[in-house]
């Protein structure tokens, strides 16, 4: 495999993973490890990178695009590619899915549009380009009529009972995590989906369309066991490498090892 940098965050909470990510793949490739947006860094057309955990992002978002222009200008090798439609260009995909009938929590993005949404006691208000539930608030329908809100979308907040995460890699389902909570309860568990939960997920793939990479299909799990998506993250899903058994973190790491070779080489 040639040469791969490896761009993360080494000051947020959990730096872990690509710690181990970068241990991993200096068995099989020499790997240079970068400060996210560091200004010393230029991307030029030997360069072959693998975007890993960068957040929080929301706050840079002009420098990001700037690093994606000069990558396509000196066309460079990206892992992920910056062409998925879902998180990496923001929230508002999601009101786009939801006209669509797609199984999503129901979302809109302006007041105007409340008869399309279920009633509900409170809703979510998530900035488009929020992440990890930042700046996310929960307000009363009064509370949002009174406001002038812009560039957020508004959900209903509703009851579930646990957050299923499906993974895939180059759109082939790899495994799976669940979490009663992502917000108040961390508690990651592996778990085997159903048959019919991979292809609720890949219909997302499918949509998507990410032309390969590793991405993140986020449900909520209603009361009723029915399945609703939360988000697509296709920037740089947190992959809870850790908390998975040794026998499928070995398979997932040894999948995502031959996808970037497959597709960075």
């Amino acid at each position: 495999m040639k040469p791969i940098t490896l761009i993360t965050n080494t000051t947020h909470e959990f730096p872990e993973e690509d710690q181990f990510i970068a241990k991993e793949l200096s068995h099989v490739t020499d790997v240079t490890i970068t400060q996210a947006l560091d200004p010393s860094f230029h991307p030029n057309e030997q360069s072959r990178i693998l975007i890993r955990n960068v957040w929080p992002t929301a706050g840079c978002r002009t420098e990001w695009t700037q690093f994606a222009k000069e990558c396509a200008l000196a066309k460079t090798k990206l892992y992920n590619p910056f062409d998925g439609m879902g998180d990496q260009q923001g929230k508002s995909y999601l009101a786009d899915l939801f006209n669509q009938s797609f199984p999503v929590i129901p979302t809109i993005t302006s007041s105007d549009a409340f008869n399309l949404l279920p009633p509900a006691d409170l809703y979510w208000i998530k900035p488009f380009l929020g992440e990890d539930g930042s700046k996310s608030r929960v307000l009363s329908k009064q509370d949002i009529l009174l406001e002038k809100l812009s560039n957020c979308i508004i959900q209903p907040y509703l009851q579930f009972i646990d957050e299923p995460s499906l993974y895939f890699i180059d759109g082939i389902f790899a495994y799976a995590v669940t979490v009663p909570h992502r917000i108040n309860n961390h508690q990651v568990a592996h778990y085997e989906p159903s048959h019919s939960e991979i292809l609720l997920a890949k219909r997302f793939v499918d949509w998507n369309a990410l032309s390969f990479g590793l991405q993140r299909i986020d449900f909520v799990r209603l009361a009723d066991g029915s399945l609703m998506l939360m988000e697509i993250e296709d920037f740089c899903p947190y992959l809870y490498l850790l908390d998975l058994p040794s026998t499928v973190r070995k398979t997932v790491v040894s999948k995502m090892i031959d996808s970037l070779d497959r597709n960075l080489g």
